[in-house]
């Protein structure tokens, strides 16, 4: 499990404590600021946004979309909705990488 998947599993537990509310878009900009701060902080390049996206596109059978996750899977959802399909897309995601 890399930087970002650890960090999502707290998020998915306690999600106030580090993005305040349940909602997907508070949810990308953390993580697309912790892969950046993991990157200056370690030289570390975190893979999960572009990896999740490819996954995410998949799964709704489109290619080189030139939306971004978070649209793709809140499309007729409200924030909260989204987030917690996010976490049913996140497990799902896990298994293929395993």
């Amino acid at each position: 499990m890399d930087y970002v998947e650890n960090m999502l599993e707290i998020i998915k537990n306690d999600y106030g404590v580090l993005i305040g509310k349940k909602s997907i878009s508070e949810l990308a900009t953390f993580i697309c600021a912790y892969e950046l701060g993991v990157h200056d902080a370690t030289g570390v390049e975190c893979r999960f946004n572009r990896e999740f996206q490819g996954f995410v596109e998949e799964k709704h059978n489109l290619k080189h979309t030139s939306k971004h996750w978070t649209e793709i899977i809140s499309e007729g959802k409200g924030p909260e909705e989204a987030f917690d399909f996010f976490f049913d897309y996140w497990n799902e995601f896990k298994t293929t990488r395993a």
